[in-house]
């Protein structure tokens, strides 16, 4: 078995791609005019040169080349699929996906001109995958399962630097887009949720003062009763005139009995007969004791 990375022996080779199995991405290298190919029980493709008057053995499909292809022949006992069709017998053309056995790994023959590279581009293992889909005989979900880790691991090893630095920073871009997006549809939530709220209160707000307006009835009652608190306070003011008119009455009437009297007093002194005087000062202000008594004289 040779690497991809060796350069094929003729002008137009062909080679045989491993898309499945213990050695998938390896590449089988025919360069014989007749090959035979087996099988292993760890699911791995040998092929050889076969040898005269050996047995078959594990003989699975043998290879002859035809018109700058190969010619696939499958023994009656065996079972191999091209492109999902089981054959005996099939002129093999470039990129044909073949199944060896029911537990063989799939595998691509490929046709390589003069000048071709062995490097697998982004659409070359786009392709791969989908024809792993499209071929299989998997079920379903075990077919994509296994094409999408493929599908990764060959992006992850088989493209160039500048294009795995070119995902990595779409992805990265993508990301913080989605993040903006979330952070966005966050923000245009609570708005919505605000906005919500406050029509929720507008509304609140509006049916109260539907429910606290007055009505006609509402009015009446008002009406009457503040023509009750008027006629109340009539009355009340009524009883207060009719009060100070009496008490002005009654001063009048009492006024030519009452005698004012005028008066005074004063202390005198028994043996000489005269009266007690407070003592003032230059300025007339009466002075007082140390106990604060004021001072008389005679």
């Amino acid at each position: 078995m040779e690497d991809q990375g060796t350069t094929p022996p003729i002008a137009r080779a062909a080679s045989l791609e491993l898309l499945t199995g213990p050695s998938h991405g390896k590449m089988t290298w025919l360069s014989a005019a007749t090959v035979d190919v087996t099988v292993t029980p760890q699911r791995m493709i040998r092929v050889s040169e076969p040898r005269p008057g050996e047995p078959p053995g594990d003989l699975i499909a043998r290879l002859h080349s035809a018109d700058e292809t190969y010619e696939i022949e499958v023994p009656e006992d065996r079972a191999v699929w091209v492109n999902g069709v089981r054959i005996n017998t099939r002129r093999l053309e470039d990129r044909d996906i073949i199944e060896f056995g029911e537990s063989g790994p799939l595998s691509r023959f490929c046709l390589h001109g003069e000048g071709t590279t062995n490097r697998k581009t982004i659409v070359d293992i786009v392709n791969d995958s989908i024809a792993y889909l499209r071929v299989s005989r998997q079920p379903l979900v075990k077919r994509v399962l296994r094409a999408t880790r493929e599908l990764l691991r060959q992006i992850t090893r088989e493209t160039t630097i500048l294009f795995r630095t070119t995902v990595i920073v779409a992805i990265l871009a993508l990301a913080a887009l989605m993040y903006q997006q979330s952070r966005l549809n966050a923000l245009l939530q609570q708005r919505i949720e605000s906005g919500a709220a406050r029509l929720d209160s507008f509304a609140t707000a509006i049916t109260r003062a539907g429910e606290q307006s007055l009505r006609p009835s509402d009015l009446e009652v008002l009406r009457q009763e503040l023509g009750h608190r008027l006629t109340s306070d009539a009355d009340r003011l009524a009883v207060l005139e009719k009060r100070s008119q009496a008490s002005a009455r009654i001063i009048a009437a009492s006024i030519p009995s009452v005698v004012f009297i005028q008066g005074g007093y004063g202390f005198r002194e028994r043996s000489s007969k005269r009266m007690l005087r407070h003592v003032a000062d230059d300025s007339g202000r009466p002075l007082t004791g140390p106990l604060g008594q004021p001072l008389l004289a005679l």
